[in-house]
């Protein structure tokens, strides 16, 4: 079991959450080298741009093999330091008391509840296009953000706020060259990232202890 396969996904997911995860994979086929490819962009499987891709979306491509592997729930994070500094609000009307962390740009997958909040003119602190640098702005004690659940299982000192049922959910699909099923290290891949979105179900849907 020799080569390269390439994996493509998001910033967050592929650096936070995937990674961590890598080790058994690596330690069973030494020879193997994974290609972790982070862009908010899909790559173009068909191109061959990567062999396998996770994502936040059913793929509409045909000619894919695609499997889904879980969902993605989000949730309000905000430091110790910075509720012990500002408190914490009790509902949605009291984020507008609160600084925020936030994307640097409008995206159509953001969840429309945030928006809302956004476009009320709720003061923003901090916006980056890079998920990870907001991930670290909220535990910096910056303000309160919109992560991913998983964040609070991988991270130190953050505490959740408002519930999670007031975000919009995200699938995880699995997504491989039709090809994927003539090179066995590709499959080994995709049934191992299989396997660790399996594992890791309970930290995907909820951000407290599983």
């Amino acid at each position: 079991m020799a080569g390269v396969v390439r994996v493509s996904t998001t910033e967050g997911l592929g650096t936070l959450w995937l990674t961590p995860r890598l080790p058994a994979l690596a330690a069973a086929h030494p020879a193997l080298t994974i290609e972790l490819l982070l862009d908010n962009d899909a790559a173009d499987l068909l191109r061959r741009e990567a062999d396998v891709a996770i994502r936040l979306a059913r793929p509409i491509t045909p000619n894919l093999i695609a499997r889904r592997v879980g969902e993605l729930a989000f949730q309000l994070f905000a430091s110790l330091d910075y509720i012990a500094r500002n408190g914490t609000p009790t509902g949605i009307d009291g984020l507008h008391a609160h600084r925020l962390v936030t994307v640097a740009l409008r995206e159509s997958m953001l969840d429309d509840t945030w928006l809302q909040i956004l476009d009320a003119g709720t003061s923003v602190a901090y916006r980056s296009n890079s998920p990870v640098a907001q991930v670290a702005a909220v535990q910096a004690g910056i303000g309160i953000g919109l992560l991913p659940a998983y964040v609070g299982h991988v991270l130190p000192n953050l505490a959740t706020i408002l519930s999670p049922d007031l975000w919009r959910r995200r699938e995880i699909w699995l997504v491989a060259h039709p090809e994927v099923r003539n090179s066995r290290r590709v499959r080994v891949v995709f049934d191992e990232i299989v396997r660790l979105f399996q594992a890791g179900a309970a930290e995907l849907r909820s951000a407290s202890d599983p």
